[in-house]
């Protein structure tokens, strides 16, 4: 415990931390947004044919996300 203390007092470790969550609580609320857009989208179309496949669209709108943005640059960045 004393040793969490001591890296705790370093001010740079203190903002890194800060700055994780502010960008992980970001991304979290962005990613929300999202899905809460689709849905608003597949609501505001007359038809009901597309409400039925919103949780189908969403999965691969995080798919595509995950897969297709983040794992590539994972590897690049070793």
């Amino acid at each position: 415990m004393h040793d969490i203390w001591k890296l705790l007092k370093n001010v740079r470790v203190v903002v890194f931390m800060l700055w994780c969550v502010a960008v992980g609580l970001s991304t979290g609320l962005l990613w929300q947004f999202l899905f809460w857009h689709l849905e608003d989208l597949a609501s505001a179309n007359e038809g009901c044919e597309m409400r039925a496949w919103i949780k189908t669209l969403q999965g691969l709108v995080s798919g595509v996300q995950c897969f297709g943005g983040e794992l590539p640059f994972l590897f690049i960045s070793g």
